[in-house]
């Protein structure tokens, strides 16, 4: 639908930006393009398939300019499975078309631009919206360049990604710096800022004509801030597009998991020896080393043997001890 009408509208495009009309078409082609856009989301899928296949027979070619293959057709028809041949230059070429737009469309800020309520759009607010701009040419420009990183992974090589963007318009500076991961600011336009200037200057003699004791002034540097904007691209200039690594940051299972270890842990307490405190002992006092007392058993007068030996000795020793 065009924009503005029931819910809203496209002008011509689906979700994804891809074109059903132009805004040159008339009335009636716009109403057939959009009528047969509808039928396509509604179509039987077999329907849609043995399209397919047909112009697999008959030769036919895609829009990427490749022929379609009967045989690719028909396996995705049986089995269900689709053979997606990658065109990396293709791909990439019509990344770095929407990224032209996308950059075209950065410096479509009409606030800093237009004449309206300048009175309370002095230049800290056109430098802010103007810092906002960086912002997002900075977000386009990284995107770009993870793209291109990509496509350096894949089978294109610098000199065939240098020949794609050239090819979509962008210039050496550009490629360049994409390459080298190098940020370049977005850009403003004086001559869309001295047509403000001009316009504020026309309203002032305007409103001035008529009262020959009034005069006026109108501080350029106001409506114009050339020099802060500059200022703001110097910041911006050179930098780094490459991402910076993200720090793996620990989720509540690990963090609970290293609390718990360092709680219960078996080896919690081993590490680097303390020194342990020294309890002073007195000494004890000298005592005399106890003395033994003889034990001496007497013998028996009759036997010449002493209790023990009559208790342990044989009959033969008992005989041999007596004599002694």
């Amino acid at each position: 639908m065009p924009a503005g009408y029931l819910m809203g509208g496209r002008n011509g495009r689906t979700a994804t930006g891809a074109q059903v009309y132009s805004a040159s078409d008339s009335l009636s082609d716009k109403f057939d393009k959009s009528l047969a856009h509808i039928w396509k989301g509604i179509e039987p899928g077999a329907l849609t398939s043995g399209k397919k296949v047909l112009r697999g027979l008959s030769g036919d070619v895609k829009k990427s300019g490749h022929e379609v293959s009967l045989r690719d057709e028909l396996l995705a028809l049986m089995a269900g499975i689709r053979i997606i041949d990658i065109d990396v230059k293709t791909s990439l070429s019509y990344k770095a078309g929407r990224f032209n737009q996308l950059m075209r469309a950065v410096d479509d800020a009409e606030k800093i631009y237009s004449p309206e309520d300048y009175m309370n759009r002095g230049p800290s607010v056109i430098a802010k919206e103007f810092e906002q701009m960086q912002e997002e040419a900075f977000i386009v420009q990284q995107e770009m360049y993870n793209i291109i990183q990509d496509a350096l992974k894949l089978d294109l090589d610098e000199s065939d990604i240098k020949k794609v963007l050239k090819d979509a318009q962008l210039p050496n500076k550009r490629i360049r710096k994409l390459l080298n991961g190098e940020f370049v600011p977005a850009n403003f336009s004086d001559s869309r800022f001295k047509k403000k200037v001009k316009i504020l200057e026309e309203q002032a003699a305007r409103m001035t004509k008529d009262n020959p004791d009034m005069k006026f002034y109108l501080d350029e540097d106001y409506a114009y801030p050339k020099y802060l904007l500059k200022d703001i691209q110097y910041e911006w200039k050179g930098k780094s597009l490459i991402p910076e690594p993200k720090e793996e940051k620990e989720g509540l299972i690990k963090r609970g998991l290293k609390k718990v270890w360092e709680n219960v842990s078996p080896l919690k307490g081993f590490g680097e020896p303390k020194e342990r405190t020294q309890i002073q002992t007195p000494p004890l006092n000298k005592t005399p080393m106890p003395k033994l007392a003889a034990n001496i058993q007497q013998k028996d007068p009759n036997t010449n043997l002493t209790r023990t030996e009559q208790a342990l000795l044989s009959p033969s020793e008992k005989i041999i001890a007596a004599r002694t």
